[in-house]
């Protein structure tokens, strides 16, 4: 479990620094596939089995973006919603939503889980702050998420509840 924890906190590490230092390619991206792709390498995490997944873009919707900047966003953000599910609920779940508009990409992301303290969401986003220690991790996994939607000049924001659940929301211009 700790080489488990050191190989994550190294490819962490890796994609802070390949972001910050490479350019974007911009490249056509089935949306869909790329979430289900995401979601199943995240199958090793002991509560995966235990929650409800649900992919609710449509399975044509194809954009331009950099792929590799959109799939750490996505392992990050699913990664929580798998980490920090709350299995004692009857149903667990976890959802992505994604569509077009103005030649945007609204992605988001919502969970039923252990959901976020409200004075906790305002240091969500910075290097190393966990905002509970009920789970291990570093604390760069929502750092590096945010760095990557920036890179792509987008936003994310989150809204939570404690003991509710989580929706993280994305919004990437694309190129025209």
């Amino acid at each position: 479990k700790s080489v488990d924890s050191l190989k994550h906190f190294i490819s962490e590490v890796t994609d802070y620094a390949r972001n910050s230092r490479t350019e974007i390619v911009y490249e056509t991206i089935q949306l869909h596939a790329l979430a289900e792709e995401v979601y199943g390498t995240l199958q090793f995490h002991e509560k995966a089995k235990l929650i409800t997944w649900r992919n609710d873009i449509a399975k044509d919707l194809n954009i331009q973006t950099d792929q590799y900047r959109l799939r750490i966003l996505l392992t990050n953000l699913l990664a929580n919603g798998i980490k920090y599910a709350d299995t004692t609920k009857p149903n667990p779940l976890l959802t992505i939503k994604g569509r077009v508009k103005n030649n945007t990409l609204i992605l988001s992301i919502e969970d039923n889980g252990i959901g976020i303290a409200a004075d906790k969401l305002p240091k969500l986003f910075q290097m190393f702050y966990r905002a509970t220690e009920s789970e291990s991790g570093s604390g760069l996994g929502l750092y590096i998420a945010k760095e990557a939607v920036e890179k792509l000049n987008g936003q994310i924001k989150v809204k939570s509840i404690s003991r509710k659940g989580t929706t993280f929301m994305v919004s990437l211009p694309l190129p025209t």
